[in-house]
């Protein structure tokens, strides 16, 4: 999830689809509420865990973070040097899993089809948006964790990628991002002199604030989608369904565009249309990097095959 949430066009809550744990993840963000808060308060805090479901959010974070700071940063050179193969496995693993997903949609009607469509037409229409211009305040910033933190809550939806429509994605998660390893390599070398240097306090803020914004956005968020799953639940997966299918193009491996990452880093404006859609195309030949990315598309659809396999075992 930490490597998916950093590529613009890919989202983290699909992997937690894809995966099997997408209904716990949202009904442990859902407990976090007044009661959990007051069992804190009231100094019950094995309650508090308990109740949260702590154990498997700890080790969901903690893979996160690890594979944002690590795994994430191989991930950064494997999308400059070989882009096309890096979005064609995980187009193929977004295919198969929309394959998957549908297929547990029971009793597939005109209500569903209606919903999937509304989803698509979503879909597609967020991707052609134009990014916005980089704003710098820390309620802007609030906002921006509280907007972005969406795509790991809802499925199809890159919280990376909205960074880049409202004009935020360099500033958070490349410049705050890079200024927070370097400030933890301080405090491990006992160097405080960034307390006096107003650029990196102003980037560490901006850390601070989409962080809280995030947390304040994956408990609202995650309290309407339990409800509308418990409530709507046919309803809600074929717009999901819909939703990721119309954002699909964005990761479609063959298209006019290079080096997504190091140019959103040399670059103030992102243009969207160059960027993230690109001209869509289909290979007319059988070269060696259009079989080269073909197999990494059979790989990503092998992975959620073998995914959704070991789900129903487990299950069993």
């Amino acid at each position: 999830m930490g490597c998916a949430n950093k590529i613009p066009g890919v989202s983290g809550g699909i992997v937690a689809l894809i995966s099997g744990f997408y209904i716990e993840l949202i009904e442990s963000f859902k407990c976090f509420n007044l009661k959990s808060f007051r069992l804190l308060k009231e100094g019950k805090i094995k309650d508090f865990f308990y109740f949260t479901n702590s154990k498997f959010l700890f080790f969901i974070f903690f893979g996160v973070l690890i594979s944002f700071f690590t795994i994430s940063l191989a991930l950064d050179f494997l999308i400059i040097n070989y882009e096309k193969q890096v979005l064609g496995w995980f187009f193929g693993m977004i295919l198969s899993s929309i394959y998957f997903i549908f297929i547990k949609i029971e009793n597939y009607g005109k209500k569903e089809f209606s919903a999937t469509m509304i989803g698509l037409i979503f879909g597609l229409s967020l991707i052609l948006i134009e990014p916005g211009i980089e704003k710098n305040s820390l309620i802007f910033i609030l906002i921006s964790g509280f907007i972005s933190v969406s795509g790991m809550v809802l499925p199809g939806l890159s919280g990376s990628y909205l960074l880049l429509v409202i004009g935020n994605y360099k500033l958070i998660l490349i410049d705050s991002v890079n200024n927070l390893l370097f400030i933890i390599k301080d405090l491990m070398g006992l160097n405080f002199a960034f307390l006096n240097n107003p650029d990196k306090l102003f980037m560490l803020q901006t850390i601070i604030v989409f962080t809280i914004g995030s947390i304040l956005g994956l408990v609202t968020l995650s309290n309407l989608i339990s409800l509308l799953l418990k409530q709507y639940e046919k309803i809600t997966v074929s717009v999901l369904v819909g939703f990721i299918i119309g954002t699909s193009p964005s990761i479609w491996p063959w298209k006019e565009m290079n080096n997504l990452i190091e140019n959103i880093q040399n670059t103030e404006e992102v243009q969207i249309s160059n960027m993230i859609m690109g001209k869509l195309f289909f290979p007319n030949s059988l070269s060696i990097e259009n079989l080269n990315i073909l197999f990494f598309i059979i790989l990503g659809i092998a992975i959620i095959v073998i995914l959704e396999k070991y789900g129903n075992k487990q299950k069993k």
